[in-house]
């Protein structure tokens, strides 16, 4: 803890950011998701210069819990454990401000789309080939599997009548394609850029959805929400703040909608 607290202080300092003395702090949860698999040490290194942005902007010390765990992350969110959030399943961020009133701060640029991946000499030439194909998809609680679940729904294929086959880990599915254990997959915008960088081709996408986001508790005041957006919105402005977000995996922030949240719920059946 001495560490991570002393990582916080070396980057709040090297933004110009002051911290105040240590006798409360808010807690940052980050949420990455099943579909891939980071050790919780590298997770929480990744949010230090994150973390220290923030607390720099608030006045106030900040501690950063990271999981992979959904089902975890959920429960924290419904006791409202976390004051603010970085969290990149968008299904959990809209269930947190749908059912919990978090509040949208800022979203990543971009938009989350699930690719349908399958090996370039594929006989599958057309979305709907995929009836009746073997689709592999990471774990069924993923965004990426509940995406892939209800774009099947929107094309009339009913999942139960397909052999689907669910990976704990996205990385494991394009070893799943390549070595023909399954024809098709359903997989995250980093792997499908990936994939086509090696000669894989994608059949079809599914429709784009919000992104990763960044949320603050109905506790937080909306002045300092507001605060906190507008610091986010120039993060990528200066070499220090492009280096946060480098480390993070993101390009910049916006200003992000909250609706099309709750849109993509009600899309998802969720």
């Amino acid at each position: 803890m001495k560490r991570i607290l002393g990582i916080v202080v070396f980057f709040a300092m090297s933004i110009g950011g002051k911290l105040p003395a240590l006798g409360s702090s808010l807690l940052l949860g980050v949420n990455e998701g099943v579909a891939q698999q980071s050790a919780y040490y590298q997770i929480q290194s990744r949010y230090q210069g994150f973390a220290a942005y923030l607390s720099s902007v608030l006045k106030e010390p900040i501690r950063v819990e990271s999981s992979q765990s959904i089902s975890i992350a959920s429960s924290d969110v419904r006791e409202k454990r976390y004051d603010l959030m970085f969290c990149r399943p968008s299904n959990v961020a809209a269930h947190a401000m749908r059912d919990e009133h978090y509040q949208l701060v800022a979203m990543a640029k971009g938009q989350f789309v699930v690719s349908f991946i399958v090996q370039p000499t594929s006989r599958l030439k057309k979305p709907s080939d995929i009836a009746g194909a073997r689709i592999a998809m990471p774990d069924r609680n993923t965004m990426i599997a509940q995406v892939a679940l209800a774009t099947l729904r929107d094309m009339h294929i009913h999942p139960a009548s397909q052999n689907i086959l669910y990976a704990h880990y996205q990385a494991a599915l394009p070893y799943i394609i390549r070595n023909d254990f399954a024809d098709v997959a359903a997989v995250g915008p980093f792997p499908a850029r990936k994939w086509l960088k090696h000669g894989g081709r994608v059949l079809f996408k599914a429709k784009p959805l919000p992104f990763w986001s960044v949320l603050a508790s109905p506790s937080v005041p909306a002045a300092e929400v507001e605060k906190l957006r507008q610091a986010l919105l120039k993060l990528n402005e200066s070499d220090a703040g492009r280096k946060i977000l480098a480390r993070i995996k993101v390009a910049s922030f916006v200003p992000g909608n909250a609706q099309a949240y709750l849109n993509m719920l009600k899309w998802m059946g969720q």
